[in-house]
């Protein structure tokens, strides 16, 4: 459950869940760090009325206030609701009539977490925001993906993605070492050196680790690109490309770290992100997980004719020309 704690430099009120209470959070308006502590019961102030209503508090106006007819004597008018400073728009949320402090958050005036911003986004780039956003995208897709910002600012989720790719490739690496010194002791035994047999194998780790993050963030643009075509296609595109991207930022930053597993960990990685990226394109563009999961059969099916088509005709050339070859040589031989 969200609970509010103000910022010791600015006193800007920031909406964080339960959880990060004795957690460090980052002020979105001065970004200083601090503590968040779980907020103290707080008492009514003390009162005449016998019946311990807050006394009236009318707005002003030129005009008498109108009586309530179904008031009570004694108890006075409702409190208004008090302007609370957004932490995340800036300025105060409009004062909208009688303040209910037993209504959900939603209807009392006070934000909840949609749309507050991922940690990564919301709090800044950090160790513990990094590894925050991970379990909030593997765990709670539908609460990652509806907490989500969701304009056209691609740096802080395209950072996150580098950064869980990059993180993915080293742990992947861990296991790969090993490989690499078992094939060399192989060869050394055939007469070859295994330090040259060592040395070669890790500098084509680094160059494939290298290659492999460009190639991977390069297709993160084609891919949400088709991805968000496909979704025009059935009709699920109720948002701007951007937001795909974004969606696609983050499901590629987050599931990386498992190719430390060696041989399940990239098999469990697919499945999972999969999974992730459906939840989380439905829940960005407010569309049902089925037409989602329609937008990605299409995919598969239109790019894998694109694809094997041209290999099919490609065979079916070389084996005409192979026999129609054959022919003629049988035929001269006549």
């Amino acid at each position: 459950m969200p609970i509010e704690v103000n910022c010791p430099q600015c006193s800007q009120m920031l909406r964080v869940p339960d959880t990060a209470v004795g957690k460090s959070v980052r002020c979105p308006k001065c970004q200083t760090v601090f503590p968040a502590s779980a907020p103290a019961a707080s008492t009514p102030p003390a009162s005449n009325d016998p019946f311990g209503f807050p006394a009236s508090n009318p707005p002003p106006s030129s005009f008498p206030p109108a009586k309530d007819p179904f008031a009570m004597p004694g108890m006075g008018a409702a409190p208004q609701k008090p302007n609370v400073p957004d932490p995340f728009g800036g300025g105060s949320a409009p004062n909208a009539g009688p303040y209910n402090p037993y209504a959900p958050p939603s209807a009392s005036g006070v934000k909840t977490d949609d749309g507050m911003g991922l940690p990564w986004e919301a709090q800044g780039a950090s160790f513990e925001t990094f590894t925050s956003t991970i379990k909030l995208i593997m765990l709670e897709p539908d609460r990652a993906f509806q907490m989500m910002r969701q304009d056209n600012e691609l740096t802080k989720s395209l950072s996150f993605a580098v950064t869980g790719i990059v993180v993915g490739g080293i742990l992947g690496m861990i296991w790969q070492i090993p490989f690499q010194i078992f094939q060399a002791m192989a060869i050394g035994g055939q007469g070859q050196n295994q330090g040259v047999v060592i040395a070669g194998g890790l500098i084509g780790m680094v160059i494939g680790f290298f290659v492999g993050i460009v190639i991977a963030v390069i297709s993160l643009f084609f891919s949400s690109l088709i991805m968000h075509l496909f979704l025009m296609l059935v009709g699920a595109a109720n948002k701007e490309w951007a937001v795909t991207m974004r969606v696609y930022c983050w499901t590629s930053g987050a599931f990386p770290w498992m190719q430390v597993i060696p041989i399940l960990g990239p098999l469990v990685m697919f499945f999972w992100q999969i999974a992730a990226l459906v939840i989380g394109l439905s829940k960005a563009h407010e569309t049902s997980v089925g037409k989602v999961i329609l937008a990605i059969v299409l995919q598969i099916v239109v790019c894998g004719l694109v694809i094997v088509l041209p290999l099919v005709l490609l065979f079916v050339f070389i084996f005409a020309a192979a026999n129609g070859g054959a022919g003629g040589g049988g035929g001269g031989g006549f």
